[in-house]
């Protein structure tokens, strides 16, 4: 783990980037800091750096520091309800103190959101640190994050961020699947995916964004969510009273986004399929056209 055992230790490191009080139980919160980073740390940085980073962690202060930030925030967001409640003979209730009383909901939404843009924009800071510092850190290049987005049509948030709004690095992964099925599904059968098109500046602009319409449609259809920066899902906020609900997208609504992104790329898809169709008739007597599929020798 990226934090000390030791517990006087290990309330000074959460103590750098969240407010816990030192009488706090940690025992409570050292399940959720190795659970937090195993799921969202781990993958990111890959198990051999992981190691790397653990096993000398003085030597790597930085880089500690910032995985730290990150697995902490993410910690207390996904596990905001727990740390705040204990179980009871009759039932659960809600931890307080003599001298202090509980948020009311909407301070509690606020500061579920603060914890929630620490956290995943610090792995954001993360995967982009250790991006550009890959030859003192080679061992990130094993990482499923890294190898996943090599040789792709869309191999990160940034380009995915060209044809829609800004995502998260975790936002970008959840989507891969869709953006994996856009291809196959709809790409393929028009143009054959290999290392000539990923070099060919001209149809990538053509290809990328009939993938990312296509993806963002294909996750609204099944996940009934709607996407943004942060999340996979729609916030509503509720004017009577500032409470923010995560909800999901009405039948109306996911309709109504699934249409707009599959209009926007049949646009693009018309203008892939006559550049597809005039790039084949001039570059090459023998490309094929079976079942209106084409392959294209360059």
């Amino acid at each position: 783990m990226i934090f000390s055992t030791d517990k006087t230790t290990l309330l000074r490191e959460i103590q750098e980037f969240l407010p816990f009080a030192s009488n706090y139980d940690l025992e409570r919160v050292i399940p959720l800091l190795e659970d937090t980073e195993k799921h969202f740390l781990t993958p990111l940085l890959g198990t051999a750096l992981h190691e790397r980073l653990t096993k000398d962690m003085g030597t790597y202060n930085e880089e500690i520091k910032m995985c730290r930030k990150a697995v902490a925030n993410i910690m207390v967001y996904m596990n905001f309800t727990l740390l705040n409640t204990q179980l009871l003979p009759g039932g659960f209730t809600r931890i307080s103190g003599e001298n202090t009383s509980s948020l009311y909901k909407y301070q509690e939404e606020d500061l579920k959101k603060i914890f929630r843009r620490n956290g995943f924009d610090q792995l954001d800071v993360i995967v982009e640190y250790f991006m550009k510092n890959r030859e003192r850190f080679p061992e990130f290049e094993t990482s499923d994050y890294y190898i996943s987005g090599q040789h792709e049509v869309i191999p990160d948030r940034f380009v995915f961020s060209k044809f829609y709004k800004t995502i998260s690095h975790v936002v970008f992964k959840h989507l891969q699947p869709f953006i994996h099925r856009a291809i196959d599904l709809d790409i393929s059968p028009i143009i054959t995916i290999n290392e000539t098109v990923l070099q060919d500046t001209n149809l990538l602009q053509l290809i990328r964004p009939i993938v990312v319409y296509l993806a963002v449609a294909y996750a609204i259809e099944d996940s009934g969510v709607n996407i943004d920066e942060t999340g996979v899902w729609l916030e509503n906020k509720i004017p009577a009273d500032g409470i923010i609900e995560r909800n999901p997208l009405s039948k109306e609504t996911s309709d109504a986004l699934v249409t707009r992104y599959r209009e926007l790329a049949s646009r693009y898809m018309d203008h892939l399929t006559k550049e597809v169709s005039g790039v084949s008739e001039n570059i090459n007597v023998f490309a094929r056209d079976n079942k209106n599929k084409k392959t294209i020798w360059i």
